[in-house]
């Protein structure tokens, strides 16, 4: 299982030093949604980088306009923090803000969820981290057949008056792509507040129409504390941003910002996503894109793989690592590339991912497995 050598990219693809194409569903681990090279992200990027990149946090015009821009996405009620430079980095201001607003130190997260892997945040996800980092607790992953346990089990936690703050990743995209109900993040947000608990919702992957709607939390009557999202929003540019409903005036006391926070050129190609987003978004097609996974998913079981996402977010959690390796292989061989960890394969297909494409993949790897592969 070797990956090939990248030498350059445009849309869907990826060529090796040799010109060899290959369907890219890695997509930057999600980063490039629009695909790759996109000519408004390009200029605009280059454009900025004519004028000015980094002027630490001196106020520009550019900054003023990505933060107007993205503040059109929110609720009212909600703004925008801050623009960080990965996922990790917002889920670490997320906490310090949490812990400033509660004076409190303890947090609640979900196993093998992905929120980073520092210190604080890798201690969010899994609990063989290498370095322990406060007393934390990880709940089990809610899950259709679980989630009356689990939220028995986060209220005992919140009534114990301990918690700054709970983190949630709505789709587990970094492990199985299992999908928290509706039903359980109105209950996690509605319990959280009924405690004084920040609610803080993960959408570093699912943000920005991934799955579907604009943020899995517009799906829902209220809207969490804190929202971090979306790696996609800079087309492959570093940018993650963090918005909430706390006051300003405690944002410093949370150390936001950082050598490359609101930096002008990811402002540039946040504007330029957007727009481009605005003219190429079709939720119709998203949808269409969902059902071809959703009506494959029985055939998956069959071989002992489980089927799970939403959107153009989705992994085959295979029965073994060797069966997943298998896979991944015979992809490979026919020039498609997906993300593998473990034993899952992960596909992150980008906005205009043609369903035929998608449909031609999933049958590859069915009939690789009806042959004996």
């Amino acid at each position: 299982m070797d990956f090939p050598e990248i030498a350059k990219a445009n849309g869907h693809y990826l060529y090796d030093k040799h010109g060899q194409a290959y369907y890219d569903l890695i997509s930057g681990f999600g980063t490039v949604f629009l695909g790759h090279g996109e000519a408004t992200v390009v200029n605009a990027v280059h454009q900025q980088m004519t004028l000015f990149s980094a002027v630490g946090r001196l106020p520009s015009e550019i900054r003023t306009r990505c933060f107007e821009a993205v503040n059109q996405l929110l609720p009212e009620g909600h703004g925008l923090d801050v623009i960080c430079s990965t996922g990790m980095e917002s889920n670490e201001y997320a906490g310090k803000l949490a812990a400033v607003v509660t004076g409190k130190q303890r947090f609640i997260a979900f196993e093998n969820t992905m929120h980073g892997k520092s210190v604080f945040t890798s201690s969010l996800c899994w609990g063989n981290a290498p370095v322990k980092c406060g007393n934390n607790t990880l709940l089990p992953y809610p899950t259709d057949a679980n989630e009356v346990t689990v939220l028995a089990m986060l209220i005992e936690c919140l009534e114990s008056g301990e918690y700054a703050g709970c983190y949630l990743e709505p789709l587990r995209g970094s492990c199985d792509g299992a999908v928290a109900s509706v039903t359980f993040r109105e209950q996690l947000v509605s319990v959280c507040r009924q405690f004084n608990v920040v609610s803080i919702f993960d959408e570093t992957l699912t943000g920005l129409y991934r799955t579907g709607p604009l943020f899995t939390a517009s799906e829902l009557t209220r809207f969490p504390d804190i929202l971090i999202f979306a790696k996609s929003i800079g087309n492959g540019v570093p940018a993650s941003c963090v918005a909430s409903n706390i006051s300003p005036a405690l944002h410093q006391l949370a150390l936001k910002g950082s050598t490359f926070s609101d930096h002008p050129v990811t402002c540039a190609a946040i504007i330029a996503t957007l727009e481009a987003i605005s003219t190429r978004l079709d939720t119709k097609h998203i949808a269409e894109i969902d059902q071809v996974f959703s009506r494959l998913k029985p055939a998956f079981a069959a071989m002992d793989c489980k089927l799970q996402g939403r959107g153009l977010l989705w992994v085959l959690a295979c029965g073994t690592e060797v069966q997943a390796n298998n896979l991944f292989d015979i992809l490979l061989s026919h020039h498609f590339l997906v993300s593998k960890f473990g034993h899952n394969l992960r596909f992150l297909p980008k906005i205009d991912a043609q369903t035929e494409t998608i449909e031609t993949i999933l049958t590859l790897l069915l009939n690789a497995n009806n042959q004996g592969a």
